[in-house]
């Protein structure tokens, strides 16, 4: 195998380790903001409501993040095994039978909507938590 594709193999290798982690993140965060909003989601009012659906909305896009941390992980293995055969210069262009999108294509949904749901369910936590503190 030339260099090249062991660079690429490599390459696959750091994006599997870099979506797993990225899923135990999302998970976490999953998990914490359930576990704050079960006793401190109050939707008294429509800015409250507004928040407690940004809350889920976060979790709904985390899910969705995950999703395609596992569907890329799914196809990694077969893209290893095509590398030989391969004449794409980057992973990114890479595609498998089993990936309908290219590997950047599936990146991007990953990070974007891991961005965006972190930033959604932090943001509602904490105006969760200046409105109970302020309250009392």
């Amino acid at each position: 195998m030339s260099s090249n594709k062991l660079e690429q193999k490599e390459a696959l290798k750091i994006l599997a380790d870099w979506t797993k982690w990225l899923v135990t993140l999302e998970t976490g965060t999953i998990g914490a903001t359930l576990a704050f909003a079960k006793g401190h989601v109050n939707v008294s009012d429509w800015i409250a409501s507004i928040f407690a659906v940004s809350t889920f909305l976060g979790i709904v896009i985390l899910c969705y993040s995950i999703f395609w941390a596992v569907y890329l992980v799914y196809g990694i293995p077969e893209i290893i095994e095509q590398l030989p055969e391969s004449n794409k210069s980057s992973i990114n262009e890479m595609q498998s039978d089993r990936l309908s999108y290219n590997l950047f294509h599936c990146q991007v949904h990953i990070y974007w909507a891991g961005a965006i749901g972190f930033a959604m369910c932090i943001v509602s936590v904490g105006y969760h938590v200046w409105r109970f503190n302020s309250a009392g």
